[in-house]
Protein backbone atom coordinates (compact mmCIF):
# COMPACT_ATOMS: atom_id res chain seq x y z
CA UNK A 1 0.00 0.00 0.00
CA UNK A 2 1.45 3.32 -1.02
CA UNK A 3 5.04 1.50 -1.63
CA UNK A 4 4.97 -0.19 1.41
CA UNK A 5 4.48 -4.02 2.46
CA UNK A 6 1.37 -4.39 4.58
CA UNK A 7 2.24 -7.94 6.21
CA UNK A 8 -0.14 -10.30 8.64
CA UNK A 9 0.57 -8.83 12.14
CA UNK A 10 2.92 -10.70 14.39
CA UNK A 11 2.11 -13.42 16.61
CA UNK A 12 3.61 -12.11 20.08
CA UNK A 13 0.63 -10.00 21.66
CA UNK A 14 0.13 -13.00 23.82
CA UNK A 15 1.95 -16.75 23.92
CA UNK A 16 1.26 -19.53 25.84
CA UNK A 17 2.47 -23.40 25.71
CA UNK A 18 0.54 -25.79 24.04
CA UNK A 19 -0.76 -27.98 27.08
CA UNK A 20 1.53 -31.25 27.53
CA UNK A 21 3.82 -30.37 24.82
CA UNK A 22 7.08 -28.97 25.17
CA UNK A 23 8.18 -27.79 21.52
CA UNK A 24 5.22 -26.07 20.30
CA UNK A 25 3.60 -22.71 21.52
CA UNK A 26 0.23 -20.80 20.46
CA UNK A 27 0.65 -17.07 19.28
CA UNK A 28 -1.60 -14.30 19.37
CA UNK A 29 -1.97 -11.38 17.17
CA UNK A 30 -3.12 -7.47 18.32
CA UNK A 31 -5.90 -5.73 16.56
CA UNK A 32 -3.54 -5.50 13.54
CA UNK A 33 -1.38 -3.31 12.18
CA UNK A 34 -2.20 0.73 13.00
CA UNK A 35 -0.04 3.85 13.29
CA UNK A 36 -0.45 6.85 15.05
CA UNK A 37 -2.35 9.64 12.76
CA UNK A 38 -1.80 13.39 12.11
CA UNK A 39 -4.30 14.51 14.32
CA UNK A 40 -4.06 13.79 18.29
CA UNK A 41 -5.40 10.02 19.44
CA UNK A 42 -5.70 9.32 15.81
CA UNK A 43 -5.30 6.27 14.69
CA UNK A 44 -4.80 5.10 11.24
CA UNK A 45 -5.58 1.45 10.34
CA UNK A 46 -4.36 0.54 6.94
CA UNK A 47 -5.77 -2.89 6.97
CA UNK A 48 -9.17 -2.14 8.38
CA UNK A 49 -10.67 -5.79 8.17
CA UNK A 50 -7.68 -7.43 9.88
CA UNK A 51 -8.67 -10.79 11.14
CA UNK A 52 -7.55 -11.31 14.63
CA UNK A 53 -5.89 -14.60 15.30
CA UNK A 54 -3.90 -17.62 17.09
CA UNK A 55 -1.23 -19.47 15.54
CA UNK A 56 0.01 -22.57 16.47
CA UNK A 57 3.89 -22.53 16.56
CA UNK A 58 6.71 -25.37 15.90
CA UNK A 59 9.71 -24.59 17.54
CA UNK A 60 13.21 -26.22 16.18
CA UNK A 61 16.63 -25.27 16.28
CA UNK A 62 15.74 -21.60 17.47
CA UNK A 63 13.02 -21.13 14.75
CA UNK A 64 9.34 -20.92 15.48
CA UNK A 65 6.81 -22.66 12.31
CA UNK A 66 3.41 -21.87 12.08
CA UNK A 67 2.17 -25.02 12.01
CA UNK A 68 -1.73 -23.85 11.78
CA UNK A 69 -3.77 -20.27 11.92
CA UNK A 70 -6.93 -20.45 13.92
CA UNK A 71 -9.25 -17.22 13.37
CA UNK A 72 -10.66 -15.48 15.73
CA UNK A 73 -14.95 -15.33 15.55
CA UNK A 74 -17.66 -14.00 17.33
CA UNK A 75 -20.08 -15.81 18.32
CA UNK A 76 -22.54 -15.84 15.29
CA UNK A 77 -19.63 -17.37 12.77
CA UNK A 78 -18.65 -13.72 11.78
CA UNK A 79 -15.27 -12.68 11.72
CA UNK A 80 -13.72 -10.56 14.91
CA UNK A 81 -11.93 -7.74 13.57
CA UNK A 82 -9.27 -5.11 14.91
CA UNK A 83 -11.66 -2.05 14.49
CA UNK A 84 -12.62 -0.33 17.65
CA UNK A 85 -15.87 -1.83 19.36
CA UNK A 86 -18.66 -0.07 19.44
CA UNK A 87 -19.85 -0.09 23.20
CA UNK A 88 -16.16 0.62 24.33
CA UNK A 89 -15.23 4.16 23.96
CA UNK A 90 -11.25 4.45 23.33
CA UNK A 91 -10.69 8.04 23.31
CA UNK A 92 -9.41 7.03 19.88
CA UNK A 93 -10.60 7.52 16.28
CA UNK A 94 -10.19 5.15 13.90
CA UNK A 95 -9.06 6.64 9.90
CA UNK A 96 -7.82 4.51 7.21
CA UNK A 97 -4.79 5.02 4.58
CA UNK A 98 -6.98 8.10 3.05
CA UNK A 99 -8.05 9.68 6.27
CA UNK A 100 -11.36 8.70 6.05
CA UNK A 101 -13.04 7.92 9.29
CA UNK A 102 -13.70 4.45 10.31
CA UNK A 103 -16.42 2.87 11.92
CA UNK A 104 -17.12 0.92 15.05
CA UNK A 105 -17.67 -2.56 15.59
CA UNK A 106 -19.92 -4.77 17.18
CA UNK A 107 -16.97 -7.68 16.09
CA UNK A 108 -14.01 -5.13 17.43
CA UNK A 109 -11.51 -6.69 19.05
CA UNK A 110 -7.55 -5.62 20.05
CA UNK A 111 -6.34 -8.96 21.62
CA UNK A 112 -3.63 -9.10 24.38
CA UNK A 113 -3.06 -11.97 26.50
CA UNK A 114 -3.50 -15.72 25.75
CA UNK A 115 -4.30 -18.88 27.75
CA UNK A 116 -4.44 -21.93 26.21
CA UNK A 117 -6.68 -24.86 28.25
CA UNK A 118 -6.37 -28.66 28.68
CA UNK A 119 -9.73 -29.11 26.56
CA UNK A 120 -8.24 -27.39 23.58
CA UNK A 121 -9.55 -23.98 24.03
CA UNK A 122 -8.65 -20.72 24.74
CA UNK A 123 -9.15 -17.37 26.73
CA UNK A 124 -8.33 -13.93 25.68
CA UNK A 125 -7.97 -10.73 27.10
CA UNK A 126 -8.76 -7.68 25.33
CA UNK A 127 -7.83 -3.85 25.39
CA UNK A 128 -10.81 -2.39 24.04
CA UNK A 129 -13.69 -3.41 26.80
CA UNK A 130 -11.87 -4.89 28.53
CA UNK A 131 -13.69 -8.12 27.89
CA UNK A 132 -12.75 -11.83 28.58
CA UNK A 133 -13.17 -13.87 25.66
CA UNK A 134 -13.85 -17.40 25.86
CA UNK A 135 -13.19 -19.24 22.46
CA UNK A 136 -13.54 -23.24 21.29
CA UNK A 137 -10.26 -25.10 19.65
CA UNK A 138 -11.11 -23.21 15.97
CA UNK A 139 -11.73 -19.33 17.24
CA UNK A 140 -15.63 -19.47 17.56
CA UNK A 141 -16.58 -17.58 20.53
CA UNK A 142 -18.40 -19.80 22.93
CA UNK A 143 -18.53 -17.19 26.06
CA UNK A 144 -17.96 -13.31 27.14
CA UNK A 145 -16.81 -11.47 30.22
CA UNK A 146 -17.30 -7.94 30.35
CA UNK A 147 -17.63 -5.09 32.29
CA UNK A 148 -20.89 -3.38 30.53
CA UNK A 149 -22.94 -6.77 31.95
CA UNK A 150 -21.07 -7.17 35.27
CA UNK A 151 -19.48 -10.51 34.37
CA UNK A 152 -16.07 -8.25 35.03
CA UNK A 153 -15.97 -5.40 37.83
CA UNK A 154 -17.33 -2.09 35.69
CA UNK A 155 -14.86 -0.03 36.83
CA UNK A 156 -12.51 -1.44 34.91
CA UNK A 157 -14.41 -0.08 31.58
CA UNK A 158 -12.49 3.64 32.66
CA UNK A 159 -9.38 2.18 31.51
CA UNK A 160 -7.58 4.55 29.71
CA UNK A 161 -6.75 4.17 25.87
CA UNK A 162 -4.89 1.33 24.73
CA UNK A 163 -4.20 0.26 28.37
CA UNK A 164 -6.85 -2.85 28.92
CA UNK A 165 -6.27 -6.30 29.85
CA UNK A 166 -2.82 -6.61 28.94
CA UNK A 167 -1.86 -9.76 30.54
CA UNK A 168 -3.55 -13.27 31.38
CA UNK A 169 -2.89 -16.77 32.83
CA UNK A 170 -4.35 -19.31 34.43
CA UNK A 171 -3.24 -20.82 37.88
CA UNK A 172 -1.55 -24.26 37.59
CA UNK A 173 -4.43 -26.64 38.57
CA UNK A 174 -6.61 -24.78 35.44
CA UNK A 175 -9.25 -23.32 37.49
CA UNK A 176 -8.96 -19.53 38.14
CA UNK A 177 -7.82 -17.18 35.84
CA UNK A 178 -5.86 -14.01 36.72
CA UNK A 179 -6.01 -10.63 34.06
CA UNK A 180 -3.79 -7.63 35.10
CA UNK A 181 -4.65 -4.15 33.75
CA UNK A 182 -1.49 -2.43 31.86
CA UNK A 183 -2.22 0.91 34.35
CA UNK A 184 -4.36 2.55 36.44
CA UNK A 185 -8.20 3.25 35.36
CA UNK A 186 -9.57 6.79 34.24
CA UNK A 187 -11.47 7.19 37.73
CA UNK A 188 -13.67 10.13 38.02
CA UNK A 189 -12.18 13.20 39.32
CA UNK A 190 -8.63 12.01 38.82
CA UNK A 191 -6.44 14.67 37.66
CA UNK A 192 -4.43 14.31 35.27
CA UNK A 193 -3.49 10.81 33.75
CA UNK A 194 -4.43 7.93 34.90
CA UNK A 195 -0.90 6.45 33.47
CA UNK A 196 0.76 8.69 36.18
CA UNK A 197 -1.24 6.41 39.04
CA UNK A 198 0.94 3.83 40.47
CA UNK A 199 -1.92 1.21 40.85
CA UNK A 200 -3.35 -1.65 38.25
CA UNK A 201 -5.64 -4.27 39.13
CA UNK A 202 -5.37 -7.76 38.83
CA UNK A 203 -8.84 -9.49 38.37
CA UNK A 204 -9.34 -13.15 38.74
CA UNK A 205 -12.22 -15.79 37.72
CA UNK A 206 -13.22 -18.85 38.39
CA UNK A 207 -12.98 -20.96 35.80
CA UNK A 208 -15.60 -23.34 36.79
CA UNK A 209 -18.20 -20.75 38.03
CA UNK A 210 -17.56 -17.46 36.31
CA UNK A 211 -19.62 -15.45 38.38
CA UNK A 212 -16.84 -15.59 41.25
CA UNK A 213 -14.81 -12.36 40.67
CA UNK A 214 -12.26 -10.95 42.56
CA UNK A 215 -9.98 -7.77 42.11
CA UNK A 216 -7.08 -6.29 43.82
CA UNK A 217 -4.97 -3.29 43.40
CA UNK A 218 -1.15 -4.55 42.30
CA UNK A 219 1.35 -1.47 43.00
CA UNK A 220 3.46 -0.12 40.11
CA UNK A 221 6.86 0.93 40.68
CA UNK A 222 6.22 5.21 40.24
CA UNK A 223 5.07 5.46 36.74
CA UNK A 224 4.97 8.89 37.32
CA UNK A 225 9.00 8.93 36.79
CA UNK A 226 9.54 5.57 34.96
CA UNK A 227 6.71 5.70 32.43
CA UNK A 228 6.24 1.75 33.44
CA UNK A 229 3.53 -0.34 32.70
CA UNK A 230 2.27 -4.07 33.01
CA UNK A 231 3.39 -5.90 30.12
CA UNK A 232 2.43 -9.70 30.97
CA UNK A 233 1.53 -12.36 34.14
CA UNK A 234 2.28 -15.95 34.72
CA UNK A 235 0.51 -17.89 37.55
CA UNK A 236 3.24 -20.16 39.83
CA UNK A 237 0.14 -21.13 42.54
CA UNK A 238 -3.83 -19.12 42.85
CA UNK A 239 -1.89 -16.75 44.72
CA UNK A 240 1.47 -16.12 43.31
CA UNK A 241 2.70 -14.86 40.03
CA UNK A 242 5.37 -13.40 37.67
CA UNK A 243 4.83 -9.92 36.53
CA UNK A 244 6.85 -7.65 33.81
CA UNK A 245 6.79 -4.13 34.32
CA UNK A 246 8.41 -2.15 31.50
CA UNK A 247 8.62 1.08 29.87
CA UNK A 248 8.47 1.87 25.89
CA UNK A 249 12.27 2.41 25.39
CA UNK A 250 14.32 0.19 23.20
CA UNK A 251 17.91 -0.95 24.33
CA UNK A 252 20.41 -0.40 26.04
CA UNK A 253 18.12 2.64 27.54
CA UNK A 254 15.33 0.41 28.25
CA UNK A 255 14.14 -0.65 31.54
CA UNK A 256 11.98 -3.34 32.10
CA UNK A 257 11.60 -5.66 35.36
CA UNK A 258 9.93 -8.91 36.61
CA UNK A 259 8.36 -9.04 39.95
CA UNK A 260 7.33 -11.68 42.18
CA UNK A 261 3.71 -11.03 43.72
CA UNK A 262 1.31 -12.54 46.04
CA UNK A 263 -2.31 -11.47 46.77
CA UNK A 264 -2.78 -13.92 49.17
CA UNK A 265 -3.20 -10.89 52.32
CA UNK A 266 -4.64 -8.40 49.16
CA UNK A 267 -7.77 -6.64 49.94
CA UNK A 268 -10.58 -7.65 47.31
CA UNK A 269 -11.79 -4.32 45.73
CA UNK A 270 -13.74 -6.28 43.14
CA UNK A 271 -17.55 -7.08 43.47
CA UNK A 272 -17.24 -9.60 46.42
CA UNK A 273 -15.36 -6.77 48.39
CA UNK A 274 -15.98 -6.62 52.47
CA UNK A 275 -14.58 -3.13 52.68
CA UNK A 276 -16.97 -0.22 53.05
CA UNK A 277 -16.71 2.22 50.36
CA UNK A 278 -16.10 5.71 51.75
CA UNK A 279 -16.19 8.86 49.68
CA UNK A 280 -14.28 11.04 51.82
CA UNK A 281 -12.70 9.42 54.78
CA UNK A 282 -9.71 6.97 53.83
CA UNK A 283 -10.53 3.38 53.82
CA UNK A 284 -9.51 2.07 56.84
CA UNK A 285 -5.61 0.18 57.08
CA UNK A 286 -7.06 -3.39 57.51
CA UNK A 287 -9.32 -2.78 53.99
CA UNK A 288 -6.35 -1.16 51.97
CA UNK A 289 -4.02 -3.92 51.43
CA UNK A 290 -1.86 -4.49 47.76
CA UNK A 291 -0.97 -7.07 46.51
CA UNK A 292 2.91 -7.39 47.74
CA UNK A 293 5.56 -7.41 45.49
CA UNK A 294 9.28 -8.30 45.45
CA UNK A 295 11.73 -9.17 43.03
CA UNK A 296 12.22 -12.76 42.68
CA UNK A 297 15.48 -14.44 43.82
CA UNK A 298 16.76 -15.50 40.54
CA UNK A 299 15.82 -12.22 38.23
Amino acid sequence: MGGVAIKASAHGSGIAAVPGVSDEIYGLTDRGPNVDGRAPNERVFPVPDFQPHIAKLKLADGVATVERTIPLRGSDGSPLVGLVDRQANTGESAVDLDGMPLPTSDYGVDPEGLVATLDGNFWVSDEYGPYLIHFDANGKELERLSPFDGTLPKELSLRSPNRGMEGLTISPDGTMLAGIMQSALQTPGLQGSAKSVPLARIVTVNVVDPQIVHEYLYPLANPQDTDFAVSEITALSATTFLVVERDSKPAPNANKKIYAVDIAGATDVGPARRCPVRRISPTPAACSSTASRSKPPSV
